[in-house]
């Protein structure tokens, strides 16, 4: 997966993470469909778990590149949150 792709399906998973925690947390649900958030978030970006964990393991043994995606991810975040919806 390229840094572009892989940087855009981590950013999702993060989002994901953070739906999870409030369902866990907030509306403190029991049975959270974590896998099909995941399944469905690499089907509409034409990946899979494997591809997506061999990237994210290429990344890690580089912990430079990784840091420079994450703030990537934070900014692209941070301007989200700044945005009014529509």
């Amino acid at each position: 997966m390229d840094r572009e792709h892989f940087t855009t399906v981590l950013l999702e998973a993060q989002l994901i993470e953070a739906q999870v925690n409030h369902e866990l947390v907030i509306e403190q649900l029991a049975d959270i469909p974590t896998d099909s958030y995941y399944d469905q978030l690499f089907r509409e970006h034409g990946t899979d778990r494997e591809q997506f964990a061999r990237t994210f393991a290429y990344y890690a043994a580089r912990p430079e590149d990784l840091k420079a995606i994450y703030e990537e991810i934070i900014t692209e975040l941070t301007q989200r949150k700044d945005t009014p919806a529509q």
